[in-house]
């Protein structure tokens, strides 16, 4: 009972699979601090269901593997932002669908037009956030604003 009642309450630490708002049944979840592209595979895995995948900025990695990992794992399409934008599209496009937005405040409006009842729009970008933002929490801060702001 007290591990039930413990699990019940948690919150996740900001900017971690945070949940910031749920809007006729699409949940937005704030990623921000997923700055690997490891730490993005293991964001799209626990949303668990349908997801519309905000990722991109600033690469730190060389490996991107190709879009079918994240098809298998119920990725509807990748908004992608940041300088990477290209880079992550040419990489993912054969295995998963994805559309070049630029800027955060586009994706966003893009995905929030697009998704249905019962996804999650998920901002886990896979990169560091130092093309477009200060640091992961401004980037996550923003995503947060942009949502409440829908």
């Amino acid at each position: 009972e007290t591990a039930v009642a413990a699990l019940r309450g948690f919150k996740p630490l900001p900017h971690r699979m945070q949940l910031v708002r749920e809007r006729r049944g699409v949940r937005y979840v704030n990623d921000s601090k997923a700055t690997s592209l490891t730490a993005l595979r293991a964001g799209v895995s626990m949303a668990g269901g349908p997801v519309r995948l905000i990722a991109g900025g600033r690469l730190k990695e060389k490996e991107l593997g190709d879009g079918k990992f994240l098809l298998s794992n119920g990725v509807r399409m990748v908004y992608l932002i940041g300088e990477s934008a290209g880079i992550l599209s040419s990489a993912w496009k054969d295995g998963v669908p994805t559309r070049i937005c630029g800027t955060l405040e586009c994706a966003v409006a893009q995905a929030a037009a697009e998704a249905r009842d019962g996804e999650t729009v998920l901002l886990s970008p896979g990169t560091a956030s130092f093309d477009q933002f200060h640091s992961f929490e401004e980037r996550g801060d923003r995503f947060a604003e942009l949502v409440h702001n829908l």
